[in-house]
């Protein structure tokens, strides 16, 4: 027995519920640009100042992943298939390529080859690494939701 009553209704509850979760998406979207803009300003010497930031984000991250595949929720509108990992793999590494490159060009500003370099080789890596990370995700997403099927359904 909860020692707190809940004076909303359904409704209410439900609007609650989204205000909160627009409020969530709102600080993490916000949090990561965020640390953007301070690398950006700073530089990569800007990065091991925002360490709390990255560990807060990062645990966010893994807590909404993880939640989500235990309740065998993937996304409202993309399914979990390799195609959509894909491309979602690709958009992730092609803004890590430009992310690196403009931090590099900024340290290193007489060496553009080195700078695109360097940003070729974050942007493959993080394609490469969101691609095994999504498909994993997804695998154990179908075997959570072929569990959850097979469960026999309490009518009571």
């Amino acid at each position: 027995m909860s020692k707190w009553k809940n004076n909303l209704d359904e409704m209410q509850e439900q609007k609650l519920q989204r205000i909160e979760s627009g409020g969530f998406w709102i600080a993490y979207w916000g949090l990561l640009a965020v640390m953007a803009f301070h690398l950006f300003r700073g530089g990569i010497e800007a990065g091991a100042a925002m360490l709390p930031e990255w560990a807060l984000f990062m645990f966010l991250s893994v807590y909404i992943v993880v939640r989500c595949l235990r309740g065998g929720i993937w996304d409202r509108r993309l399914k979990a298939n390799f195609k959509t990992n894909l491309i979602v793999s690709l958009i992730a590494g092609g803004a890590m390529f430009l992310f690196n490159t403009i931090l590099f060009w900024k340290r290193f500003p007489d060496m553009p080859g080195g700078a695109v370099a360097g940003g070729a080789v974050a942007g493959i890596f993080t394609a490469v690494l969101c691609l095994v990370i999504l498909s994993l995700c997804a695998s154990l997403l179908k075997r959570k939701r072929r569990k959850l099927e097979e469960e026999p359904e309490d009518d009571e």
